[in-house]
């Protein structure tokens, strides 16, 4: 969506004391060095960060702006004046070259640098031919990366293209000059987030990339404009990392998808825990069939387990609970919660996996001997009063996007359930 620039009111003089340059979607500018940006709207939250945290360098960009004079008119006589022609917006000539700067990429989805001359006039300072997914403030610079591999830095009526292999670049908060991040040694792969580190001078970048035999993350460092490795040695092979954030102790936190160090002997324990951090698959957009339901008895009530949730059979027969959602997930644990009833319920039963139409093997911990068990076709659940609820582990965690609950027989006149849940593990993990 291209910005339209509000038309002002005639008189007005244009100041340019005051450069803020942005890195942004296009539909919102996010200022670098302003007194306030409560009223503007931000790109994202990195860019935002690096707004909030400009006012504080102190520096006073300019921005080389040649104004026009415009001649004095006395318009009273004419009554109302109309334009005519094809065109998007309207705006006072202010400056040499304006109609040139103020041009958008063709590609809306690509990102730009916009300097703010007032409130109501804006620069094209540069566009790139992609997008900006992380940006930080570092003293007068603000760094930024993403999947751009061009910037277009556009002068007056001149423009000069510079190529980023990298996608990692950073601006100039003073003169608004956008300067390529040259390097012998650098990152092969995507760069998804960066941290500003203002004691060390230094930026941290995170994301799905190697350098120097590790993976994830790496160091750049700004006194000598060489990129480093961290002290920890990175990530294990194929690790991602999303997000980098500063904890209240100094220590720096890392979140992603990665599952080992490259060098776990910097730490000082030699004890490595891992843990599977569990999140439960939500019914809400699930569409739920059953078949063999009693009368008066609800089959989605037993999304939301509780003392008084039931979902029962019609006496002596078999019946099907099933769940179809709209999105793929792999489950690692079901659990069941048989009827609250002392002398009715559900005794054996399976699991089908859609699409593929198959039942699943899974394993259980007999609550009466404490052995676990495997079953697959005939399943068993204990009655109500024994256990709570009983939990099922899959044996092969595979993608499925529906499944259906078979209940082939029960104890007392008929077969139900109080309740059933669904696990899948986190996707992502954290370390400090």
């Amino acid at each position: 969506m291209r910005k339209r620039i509000p038309c002002p009111k005639m008189g007005i003089s244009i100041s340019a004391k005051s450069l803020l340059a942005s890195i942004l979607s296009l539909a919102s500018i996010v200022p670098i060095a302003a007194q306030s940006s409560s009223s503007l709207s931000t790109a994202s939250s990195s860019s935002a960060a690096a707004s909030s945290s400009s006012s504080a360098t102190g520096a006073q960009p300019t921005l080389e702006a040649q104004t026009v004079s415009l001649p004095s008119l006395n318009l009273g006589d004419l009554g109302n004046i109309g334009l005519v022609g094809s065109f998007d917006g309207v705006s006072q000539y202010s400056y040499v070259g304006q109609q040139e700067s103020a041009q958008l990429p063709q590609n809306p989805y690509f990102d730009s640098i916009i300097a703010q001359l007032d409130s109501e006039q804006f620069l094209i300072q540069a566009h790139s031919n992609g997008i900006v997914n992380s940006a930080c403030l570092l003293r007068d610079s603000i760094y930024f990366s993403g999947n751009f591999t061009n910037i277009t830095q556009i002068q007056g009526q001149k423009s000069t293209s510079q190529a980023y292999p990298l996608g990692f670049a950073y601006i100039n908060t003073t003169t608004g000059e956008v300067t390529h991040v040259t390097s012998t040694n650098a990152p092969e792969g995507a760069i998804n987030t960066l941290y500003c580190d203002q004691n060390s001078n230094t930026v941290v970048a995170g994301g799905s990339f190697t350098f120097n035999k590790t993976t994830g993350v790496a160091i750049f460092d700004v006194t000598d404009s060489q990129w480093k490795s961290p002290l920890f040695g990175g990530f294990g092979n194929e690790s991602s990392i999303d997000s980098i954030s500063l904890l209240s102790n100094n220590n720096m936190l890392f979140g992603g998808s990665f599952t080992s160090l490259n060098a776990s002997d910097v730490f000082s324990t030699k004890i490595n825990t891992t843990t599977s951090q569990e999140q439960q698959v939500s019914f809400k957009l699930a569409q739920i069939d059953a078949e063999g339901t009693a009368p008066n008895s609800d089959a989605t009530s037993i999304l939301c387990p509780s003392d008084s949730s039931s979902w029962a059979l019609t006496d002596g027969r078999q019946g099907t609970w099933q769940a179809s959602l709209p999105y793929s997930f792999s489950p690692t644990r079901l659990r069941l919660y048989n009827l609250n009833d002392p002398t009715n319920g559900v005794k054996t039963w399976r699991f089908l996996a859609f699409p593929i139409n198959g039942i699943m093997n899974l394993t259980y911990v007999d609550p009466t001997s404490g052995e676990k068990l495997i079953c697959d076709a005939w399943c068993p659940l204990p009655q109500h009063g024994t256990v709570d609820y009983l939990d099922f582990e899959f044996i092969n965690v595979i993608e499925m996007d529906g499944f259906q609950l078979f209940l082939l027989d029960n104890y007392g006149s008929y077969a139900g359930l109080s309740g059933v849940e669904l696990f899948q593990d986190g996707k992502y993990d954290l370390m400090v």
